[in-house]
């Protein structure tokens, strides 16, 4: 009894990040790539990550970080992370967008953004 009220409660737990597709994997480093294009160096591109947010009707939704390294003499438990914003990628074609956060809707396409580079992993 027990055993199969643990099964189901997995079976209807929400995707909570580690449990993700490819193609959001996909859509997480194109994501990544947009996005890396438009900040300044000097916040760390290389160490960016994307948690998934949403996931609407043709598209994902992701919130983009960027991760500090710590500086010299601090804690071990000090995090680094900066918000970078919210963006969409159209599952369809590999297009980013910015996500308004507070209507939950598309914004503005991110210059350069296309299903080449979507398909195109590094």
């Amino acid at each position: 009894m027990i055993r199969t009220f643990f099964a189901l409660l997995v079976l209807a737990a929400p995707n909570l990040g580690w449990c993700t597709s490819a193609l959001q994997d996909t859509a997480c480093n194109q994501a990544i790539r947009a996005v890396a294009k438009f900040v300044a160096p000097e916040k760390h591109k290389h160490e960016y990550y994307c948690s998934l947010h949403k996931q609407s009707a043709g598209y994902f939704v992701f919130r983009v970080n960027s991760r500090y390294p710590a500086p010299e003499g601090a804690r071990a438990d000090w995090v680094g992370s900066n918000l970078v914003g919210y963006f969409a990628v159209n599952m369809a074609n590999g297009k980013v967008y910015n996500w308004d956060i507070a209507e939950g809707r598309l914004g503005l396409m991110l210059p350069e953004t296309t299903r080449a580079a979507f398909s195109n992993q590094d």
